[in-house]
């Protein structure tokens, strides 16, 4: 796929924006001459689940899903009165001025665990559970598990078990693992309890 996209760019305008290791599976023999860009990449992609987009001239390729290159209907019309752009919010998404955007993410989440007070107390508590793949829900076995503000960690079991004893209070947990996706948990620790994290 690189001989071709590397050809195309050489005899067209063009700038080609894709990732290697999933094109890599992709075959290509033809001969095309005298074609515009866009048929070209229609043969090239046809029965495939790989797409395009250009912006400009550059040209993003994708496997199953297309780079959206418009703006959402109303993107450029002017904000009703009352609302102001949010902190960090991009162009399209708007709140009213007295309430903060947040994504909902489960990185953005904070999770509770053991029943909520209004004072954290002192000391130690326990909380564990499981690691598990979000698509499958198989468990996640040796992911690691890092917290960051006592800079100490742990590595799930076979079972993708884990269990960490911590001071009270909140703290964000790193959890990596082969195959996956870095992510992130904030946890406040009111108590000894379970989290599972998917």
């Amino acid at each position: 796929m690189d001989t071709v996209l590397n050809d195309l760019e050489a005899k067209t305008n063009y700038h080609f924006y894709y990732d290697k290791a999933v094109f890599d599976s992709l075959r290509v023999t033809m001969q095309v001459s005298s074609q515009p860009l866009t048929a070209v990449l229609d043969l090239i992609f046809k029965d495939t689940p790989f797409r395009y987009a250009f912006v400009g001239k550059d040209v993003f390729l994708t496997k199953t899903r297309v780079v959206q290159t418009a703006m959402a209907p109303g993107f450029f019309e002017p904000l009703p009165p009352g609302y102001v752009r949010a902190k960090g919010a991009r162009n399209s998404i708007n709140a009213k001025a007295d309430k903060t955007v947040i994504e909902a993410t489960t990185e953005n989440k904070t999770y509770e665990v053991g029943p909520r007070t209004n004072t954290i107390g002192k000391g130690m508590a326990t909380m564990a559970g499981y690691v598990r793949e979000s698509k499958t829900g198989e468990p996640v076995v040796g992911a690691s598990m890092y917290v960051t503000d006592i800079k100490s960690g742990i590595a799930t079991d076979q079972f993708g078990f884990y269990s960490l004893t911590l001071p009270k209070g909140p703290h964000t947990i790193l959890i990596t693992a082969i195959g996956s996706q870095d992510t992130r948990r904030r946890v406040i620790l009111y108590s000894d309890g379970k989290l599972n994290m998917i």
